[in-house]
């Protein structure tokens, strides 16, 4: 073959902390469902933010913010098992989200927990997240995360199991519950089945147009795509419904974004 034809690169050492994160996910027995949610009015709550923010706050931001008080409503489903087989119900709601960082010119996820989210507004959310974004790379954590994964595979494993087994460690380093958006990736209604690590997660999907019946008259409407995935060892399939429930409804009538 002709040498032209490829091109080798070096394999990023920092794609084996997404290796090893999909490796825990594949020993949870998570279920999903697949949500479709009005946002119609959600939106236009947004754009009237403008102009007191400065600028509109994410639809991102909205949900973990709808997502932080319906939690806050149904401890279980953020609810971890610990080794004297007790589930711990935290108050606090601590959702981790992804972004982008640059590595040597690319691109690569990183987790950003918003602390005490159920007690945050939509507003203080987008902030956060923005903050978190613009901020200099911490240089000091990548390095950790570099050293760490030069650690033996077989080790590390042995410190994920140590920290799997305290939901304590776990809110701390990864949060109650995980919110991923790829929707802003692409256009038209689509959802995502990820792979997730914790007890509680929801993957943002795409934003597409459907007929309604609103007072009488057919309008068109804007459905978010949302998966919802839940840990069915901790938590039924009923309570989880409820909680689904609620936070369909708290995004469609805007919560939080007329106050």
């Amino acid at each position: 073959m002709n040498q032209n034809e490829y091109t080798v690169i070096p394999f990023p050492r920092i794609r084996e902390q997404i290796i090893d994160g999909l490796r825990l996910a594949g020993k949870k027995h998570m279920a999903h469902v697949l949500l479709e949610a009005d946002i119609t009015t959600a939106r236009q709550c947004l754009r009237s933010l403008r102009g007191k923010t400065g600028s509109p706050p994410s639809l991102t931001a909205f949900i973990i913010s709808c997502l932080g008080q319906a939690v806050d409503k149904h401890k279980h489903m953020h609810a971890y098992r610990n080794r004297r087989n007790q589930l711990v119900l935290f108050d606090d709601v601590d959702i981790c989200t992804m972004i982008e960082i640059d590595v040597n010119g690319d691109k690569y996820p990183l987790d950003y927990i918003i602390r005490s989210a159920n007690k945050k507004n939509v507003v203080e959310i987008h902030d956060e997240i923005i903050n978190a974004q613009t901020a200099p790379t911490d240089e000091g954590k990548l390095k950790t995360i570099h050293w760490f994964l030069f650690v033996p595979r077989f080790i590390r494993n042995i410190i994920y199991k140590i920290v799997g087994g305290n939901p304590h460690l776990i809110k701390k380093n990864q949060g109650t519950v995980a919110v991923s958006s790829v929707g802003k990736f692409m256009h038209g209604g689509f959802w995502g089945l990820g792979t997730p690590d914790s007890s509680l997660s929801i993957l943002i999907g795409g934003v597409k147009e459907c007929p309604k019946i609103v007072d009488g008259s057919l309008e068109s409407r804007k459905h978010l795509c949302i998966t919802i995935s839940f840990d069915h060892e901790i938590v039924d399939g009923g309570p989880a419904i409820r909680f689904i429930k609620r936070l369909k409804r708290m995004i469609e009538s805007g919560h939080g974004l007329n106050t």
